[in-house]
């Protein structure tokens, strides 16, 4: 089972959410 991929998949989802979350950040 390669975890690696997955955490990291994990990662970019939760920075995704946390910059979206941010309102001087805007990726329309």
């Amino acid at each position: 089972v390669c975890g690696g991929h997955a955490l990291k998949l994990f990662y970019y989802e939760e920075l995704e959410l946390l910059i979206s979350g941010l309102p001087h950040y805007d990726f329309d």
